[in-house]
């Protein structure tokens, strides 16, 4: 299945009570599904550090 996890904080690094649980469920949803994430980046620093999950 296709999945689209739209958030309102990028959850990568996972070092927040609200990137840890959307990290979390996406790890999960991936193991079996086919996950895509659209999510805001709020600064440069954040936007790099989130093109580290890409596959």
């Amino acid at each position: 299945m296709k999945i689209l996890y739209v958030c309102h904080r990028f959850p990568f690094p996972p070092n927040r009570g609200g990137k840890i649980r959307p990290f979390n469920m996406i790890k999960h949803l991936s193991a079996n599904h086919e996950v895509t994430v659209a999510s805001l980046a709020r600064s440069a620093e954040e936007a790099r550090a989130g093109a580290g999950i890409a596959p």
